[in-house]
């Protein structure tokens, strides 16, 4: 009778096995499956789609990684100048030549100083990167926007990813038109937001901080009426301090938007509450909107000291446009402590989350799942506890809707959390990257 062949990892087809470690990271593949046999040694030797990420590797994998790696077998990589990593941009660049990544498509700068990346976009500059983004550090000068300028207009680039600020957008957006299809920048001014959606015909998703509107008036308000920008479909506004009229006039421009994001600054004093304004905007002006994710800070002038005071504000978000033709579901949260609400949609679409221990914390939903679902919770990487708060309300036991168990027992705090990366900063620890219990 012929052996019978007991199915394993090793039993896999190589094809199989290829698109297994794409979703794996580098160290794993070199540092631990390398090692496991021949067949996983050959295998890791000539898998050609490698996503180096660096930026959280300690200095000893840095350096095994850089004597097991072939740079013709990258696709992806990213480095960063951070707290844990300082120096990691330089050490990198001198031991590679960017010209031996010959695959690469993607390139991502973490922390980096702008002299130095300044020395890199020259490198790269006829390189067929489809992505690049970079997150800088210092003041950035005329020969970094005018490289940056010529990068948006380059066949192959279709994603975009800086923190810029208000009027240095113009310098990086020409007449030349761009074929951007992704961009993710910090703050624009309403003029350099009509911009890039006037010199980027092709893009489809735009993440921004916020949009400046104080080089707004009666002129060119009435002027761009009758403008619209039919390629965008995605936009996301992540700490905008505009008032309901001021986004209406923003999102006026792209009625082709099926997804929108909104997270307004946490002491706006412009109210964005309002379910009815809301529903009635999107019925006449995003008629194609599937997807609205949000999250809008209130500061109360008065107190509500029961469930059906605060009821009366969910009110708006109960009629059958939220529930039954959308099915987007709210959630209002009321800290008495600090007079403040905070209306989201489920899930929770920030990736933190400011826990306020406050014994008389009011929330109430719109949907059927409870409050303290993990359903809710699933988009959060990072949790915010105040140390001081937490002491001060003598809590002994805290759970969390995101399966969170902090144990108080005088002065130590426990955090019972598979691979967390914690740190602590004063009164206040940051739980980062964690996983469920």
């Amino acid at each position: 009778m012929p052996t019978k062949v007991i199915p394993s990892l090793r039993t896999l087809p190589v094809e199989l096995l290829y698109r297994i470690l794409e979703y794996l990271d580098v160290q794993t593949i070199l540092l631990s499956l390398r090692k496991v046999c021949t067949k996983f040694y050959t295998i890791t030797e000539n898998f050609d789609r490698y996503k180096l990420d660096l930026s959280s590797s300690t200095k000893h994998d840095f350096h095994l990684i850089w004597h097991l790696i072939h740079p013709e077998s990258v696709m992806s990589i990213i480095v960063s100048d951070g707290e844990k990593t300082p120096g990691q941009i330089n050490l990198f660049f001198s031991l590679f030549q960017i010209q031996q990544f010959i695959r690469l498509r993607s390139l991502t700068l973490n922390h980096i100083d702008c002299k130095d990346l300044n020395e890199i976009l020259h490198d790269i500059l006829h390189c067929s990167l489809l992505s690049l983004s970079f997150h800088t550090r210092g003041k950035r000068n005329k020969s970094t926007l005018r490289l940056l300028s010529m990068f948006t207009t380059r066949s192959s680039l279709r994603q975009l990813s800086i923190n810029t600020h208000a009027h240095h957008v113009a310098e990086i957006f020409s007449s030349i038109q761009s074929n951007l299809q992704h961009l993710n920048i910090g703050t624009c001014t309403y003029e350099e937001y009509h911009k890039i959606l006037r010199h980027c015909p092709h893009l489809r998703t735009l993440i921004i901080d916020d949009c400046w509107m104080t080089d707004i008036d009666e002129t060119n308000s009435i002027g761009s009426r009758g403008i619209f920008y039919p390629q965008l479909i995605s936009l996301t506004f992540k700490d905008t301090n505009r008032s309901m009229i001021q986004l209406h006039l923003l999102l006026s421009f792209t009625p082709s938007l099926t997804y929108l994001k909104l997270i307004n600054f946490p002491f706006a004093h412009n109210s964005l509450i309002d379910g009815y304004e809301w529903e009635i905007f999107i019925t006449r002006k995003l008629l194609l909107l599937k997807k609205f994710e949000f999250l809008f800070h209130q500061q109360l002038l008065r107190t509500y000291n029961s469930s059906s005071d605060i009821e009366s504000l969910l009110l708006p978000f109960r009629t059958s446009f939220w529930l039954e033709e959308k099915h987007w579901f709210v959630i209002c949260d009321y800290i008495k402590s600090c007079h403040q609400t905070k209306f989201y949609s489920i899930p929770y679409c920030p990736i933190s989350f400011d826990y306020h221990l406050d014994p008389d914390h009011i929330s109430l939903s719109t949907s059927m799942i409870k409050t303290y679902d993990p359903i809710i919770m699933d988009n959060i990487h990072c949790l915010s506890l105040n140390l001081t708060e937490l002491k001060s309300k003598g809590m002994r036991k805290l759970v969390c809707s995101i399966n969170l168990i902090v144990q108080v027992e005088q002065a130590s705090y426990h955090f019972e959390i598979n691979r967390t990366e914690m740190r602590e900063t004063g009164n206040e620890i940051e739980l980062r990257n964690f996983c469920r219990v």
